[in-house]
């Protein structure tokens, strides 16, 4: 009898226990084995269809199976099958898969042992035939960057699945799953150099294509800065630029002496690295005329920064060149010919006024006196004559001044009102002598000063008007004057003028404002004109920066618009000044230095009915030895005297210490600036009328 029966227990069950380890060992190592043979052969695969049947093959090494499925699903599309081990060729193109949540929980990282199958929706929707081979399943799914697989393993026996093939398939599927990965990354590369290949030849094709077709030539130099390559378009190899450039030096070129870039700050840019841009330089042949071209280029770098050089275009511009200096020569030859008009025009006004000084003053003159009625219709018709003609010389003085840029507008503080009452007083006859409505009609806040130039705001105003009368044989002329928008330092006005004349057509709206235009022929016989008269009003709009604009119906009238915005007046100014009357001024002794005979009587009595004591120098070298000159008030000064001008004369006195008000007496208009600088104090225009004189006799006493 054993003395230890439990000790031997003992040791049997103890000796099992280990045999059923090592067994368990070494069944770990040949998995672990077979599991780094299987990985190694799955590095292998070339594309995702090898990979899985790798992974197949190496599942059969651990578990039998019957059928295997994968599908396979785009991030954003539907699940198509992949593979299959049945025999039915056409199967792939009618078996879908429908996910539903057994497919969403593979998906999460589960793997499923179904045991019933026919009980979840996914296999419920498979064609009948296949139910008898899912009698059980197996299935996990992968999640890659570009594609999801989804492998369910098949078999007809119940129980054929079990946890052990679970824990198996779990372990094995990272595998699997980083190598679809890497080989899903492998074949976006591809795709991708593939791609940028494609479009690097196509930039490359491009490039040919432009630098064989197109107009510029591209260059390109080595770090030295010498030419290494030119393209040969449009027959670059018969132009001097091809063989000229090739091996030379960026900074050889001969650059043109009036480029913006000299050769000094060119070869700063260079040492700096800077691109450049339009360096023009020039190719000189004994045998053909120089060639121009505008250079143009940036440094290039290979990868690892270094500099190789510049890379650019050079561009053809003999003929720009050529055309630039003609353009130049010609502007210069119309700024020449420009001056000479006003020259020209200056002289003809000086000519033509003096004698109209004499005609003015004289009429006006014998309109005071008491003559027969007759006597008196033909001097008021030889006035209207003479203002007529005034205003013909005073426009194209105008338009020459406006075009030249020369025009300057006065700023002083003023009523829009006067302005509108003055220019309704002097056309009110002209409207009633045709039976014809003149009125004007103004807001109530515009009754506040304004700061402008109110001379030329009433040559605006009469010409409209003027133009209103003229073209309107019934109706009326109507002025408005709106605010429409004031704040503390501005004021927006809208002036507006219509009438209900003849009416312009749409289609002269484009010619409305030319100078010299008139709409017809018939217009110009029938209500005469120059032609001048809008484009003055436009161009003095604008020389305020007002806008204009015109509306109108042929029969019906026309409307035209004026918006200006015009600075109010410091509050300093927000009086009227009126002037003293006349028998307020006392009386003066006034020296007029006049070489025209005509011009002398005219102004002498104009001064000795204004109550002044008068006298005459014909030019300035009576004027300098007048006796008792320093208890002269005021002196009237002709500009252009035979022997020493106004200006010289002027000067003379002035050294002499002669303080005493100078009134340029002139029919330049356009000598203001030159008389205010030679030392006199003001200018009146011939021809000089009573009132302007009274005036201006006001302005200094």
């Amino acid at each position: 009898m054993n003395e230890h029966p439990f000790l031997e227990e003992n040791m049997r069950e103890s000796l099992e226990t280990l045999t059923q380890k090592t067994q368990q060992e070494r069944q770990r190592r040949i998995d672990t084995e077979l599991i780094l043979q299987g990985n190694h052969r799955l590095s292998l695969a070339k594309e995702p269809a090898q990979a899985w049947q790798i992974f197949l093959k190496l599942l059969r090494q651990f578990f039998d199976y019957q059928h295997a499925f994968i599908w396979r699903c785009s991030k954003e599309g539907s699940w198509q099958l992949f593979w299959h081990d049945l025999p039915e060729p056409h199967l792939a193109q009618t078996l879908s898969w429908q996910p539903h949540k057994w497919t969403q929980r593979l998906l999460d990282g589960e793997v499923s042992v179904m045991f019933a199958p026919g009980q979840v929706c996914e296999f419920r929707e498979l064609p009948e035939s296949l139910h008898v081979h899912f009698t059980s399943a197996l299935g996990c799914a992968l999640q890659g960057e570009v594609n999801h697989w989804l492998l369910v393993l098949g078999d007809s026996h119940h129980g054929q699945f079990g946890p052990y093939h679970r824990q198996l398939l779990k372990r094995l599927r990272p595998l699997l799953r980083q190598q679809l990965v890497n080989l899903e990354y492998q074949a976006h590369l591809k795709a991708m150099v593939a791609q940028r290949t494609e479009a690097l030849l196509r930039s490359e094709q491009r490039f040919k294509s432009f630098a064989q077709t197109a107009s510029d030539w591209f260059w390109e130099t080595d770090e030295q800065l010498r030419f290494i390559y030119i393209s040969s378009g449009l027959g670059a190899e018969s132009q001097p630029i091809y063989s000229y450039l090739l091996g030379q030096s960026l900074l050889s070129l001969n650059i043109a002496a009036a480029s913006k870039t000299c050769p000094v700050r060119l070869n700063q840019q260079l040492n700096r690295r800077e691109p450049i841009h339009n360096v023009d330089f020039a190719i000189t042949d004994d045998a053909k005329e120089p060639f121009w071209g505008a250079l143009s280029g940036e440094p290039y770098y290979d990868a690892q920064g270094v500099f190789m050089g510049y890379r650019g275009s050079v561009r053809d511009i003999t003929q720009e060149r050529a055309d630039r200096i003609a353009l130049r020569t010609a502007k210069e030859d119309a700024e020449k010919a420009n001056h000479a008009k006003s020259d020209f025009l200056a002289m003809m006004s000086h000519e033509i006024r003096t004698p109209m000084n004499a005609i003015v003053g004289m009429v006006e003159l014998l309109r005071e006196e008491h003559i027969s009625e007759q006597s008196q219709t033909l001097l008021n018709n030889a006035h209207n004559a003479s203002r007529l003609l005034l205003n013909v010389i005073s426009d194209v003085l105008d338009i020459s001044k406006l075009e030249a840029g020369r025009l300057e507008l006065e700023q002083q503080s003023f009523l829009f009102r006067q302005v509108i009452e003055q220019v309704y007083g002097q056309l009110l006859p002209s409207a009633d002598a045709k039976q014809i409505s003149l009125r004007y009609e103004t807001d109530e806040c515009v009754d506040h000063y304004l700061v402008g130039d109110p001379h030329r705001l009433a040559q605006i105003l009469m010409n409209l008007v003027a133009n209103g009368i003229k073209f309107t044989e019934k109706g009326y002329v109507l002025i408005r004057l709106h605010d429409v928008g004031c704040d503390e330092q501005t004021c927006q006005l809208q002036l507006e003028v219509n009438d209900t004349g003849i009416g312009i057509d749409e289609t002269d709206f484009s010619v409305l404002f030319e100078p010299f235009r008139q709409l017809s022929q018939s217009h110009a016989r029938q209500f005469g004109g120059t032609g001048l008269g809008l484009s003055i009003v436009k161009r003095l709009v604008d020389a305020m920066q007002g806008q204009i604009e015109v509306d109108s119906r042929l029969g019906e009238g026309t409307s035209f618009r004026i918006r200006l915005a015009l600075p109010k007046a410091p509050a300093k100014s927000y009086f009227d000044e009126q002037n003293p009357a006349l028998s307020q001024v006392r009386k003066l002794n006034i020296l007029v230095i006049e070489d025209s005979p005509s011009n002398q009587l005219v102004i002498r009595l104009m001064l000795e009915k204004l109550g002044h004591q008068v006298w005459i120098a014909d030019d300035g070298h009576q004027a300098l030895n007048v006796p008792d000159i320093e208890n002269i008030n005021l002196i009237f000064m002709d500009l252009q005297m035979p022997g020493i001008d106004g200006y010289q004369t002027t000067q003379l006195l002035r050294q002499r210490h002669i303080d005493c008000p100078i009134i340029a007496l002139t029919a330049n208009v356009q000598e203001r600036e030159r008389c205010l600088a030679c030392g006199m104090n003001e200018l009146l225009s011939k021809p000089v009328r009573r009132q302007e004189l009274a005036e201006l006799l006001h302005q200094f006493f």
